[in-house]
């Protein structure tokens, strides 16, 4: 499922500053975006006034974007990755980090006062919200926020509706490996298992990281993402219920049309002004 990874959830509360930071630290790792998304979103926020990223992670994305636009923000919930992010922003000469906010705070709102021209949720963000009201909630919550002409950009894996099990017990994978990072604390191979709630739109995805030292050691590592999907024939009906409309539904980066054998949906959508509660 390297197509299948979302923002993770905020640590429970017991976590030991050690495990945050290790859990953003492996967050990092196998959190890499889909291939073509940077040029995408720099394009779409290219010389807009403000973007907000909901879901910024360790800022893959926002400090690209910070080069083309003006102001962009980004809300995180993970302290761990909230502190990478600001690190990678702390480094920046000042004129470039004066451009730059990070906020602690949860994707469902409040969200930073607007109004905002681009909203950005990537990488699957949605998904990682627990249920449909919540991420209905979320994209009101950028309604809210959002100037009446802004552009709301989201980006998520297609899953096939007739290969979805209707009921049953949970379908687990074997563990394979997608992965081999060569990191500054060694060598970190990468499996993934996905395991498939049927009847719930729910798939989680568990990881195991063996890493290995330079003097022949092994760590072992794991890590776990609980996914909420949408089917693209939901897509529309879920923007709508929170105050947007549907601009284009594309089947990836560069506009092709969205089909049968997509793997991405990509997806712009608009203010609705018809919506009143907006």
């Amino acid at each position: 499922m390297s197509a299948k990874k979302s923002k993770k959830a905020e640590p429970t509360p017991e976590a030991t500053p050690e495990a945050i930071r290790r859990d953003a630290w492996i967050y990092e790792l196998i959190h890499r975006g889909h291939k073509g998304d940077r040029l995408f979103y720099r394009r779409v926020c290219r010389g807009a006034a403000r973007v907000l990223e909901l879901g910024c992670g360790y800022g893959r994305l926002l400090l690209p974007i910070a080069e083309v636009a003006r102001e962009v923000v980004g809300v995180e919930i993970h302290p761990g990755l909230r502190e990478r992010v600001e690190a990678r922003v702390a480094a920046l000469p000042p004129v470039k980090a004066a451009r730059i906010d990070i906020v602690a705070g949860d994707m469902r709102g409040p969200l930073p006062a607007g109004p905002f021209d681009r909203i950005l949720i990537p990488f699957n963000g949605l998904f990682c919200l627990p249920s449909e009201a919540d991420q209905i909630r979320c994209l009101r919550a950028a309604r809210e926020v959002a100037a009446p002409d802004a552009r709301l950009f989201l980006d998520a894996y297609v899953i096939d509706e007739e290969s979805l099990i209707p009921s049953g017990e949970p379908v687990a994978d074997e563990f394979e490996h997608v992965l081999t990072v060569l990191a500054p604390e060694g060598e970190i191979d990468i499996y993934e298992q996905n395991v498939e709630y049927p009847g719930a739109q729910r798939i989680d995805a568990n990881f195991r990281l063996v890493l290995r030292d330079e003097a022949g050691g092994e760590q072992l590592f794991t890590h776990g993402l609980e996914h909420r999907f949408l089917l693209p024939t939901e897509m529309e009906r879920v923007l709508a219920a929170a105050g947007w409309r549907m601009v284009q539904m594309a089947g990836g980066w560069r506009g092709a049309r969205f089909g049968p054998r997509s793997p991405l949906m990509v997806i712009e959508a608009a203010p609705d002004p018809a919506d009143a509660t907006g």
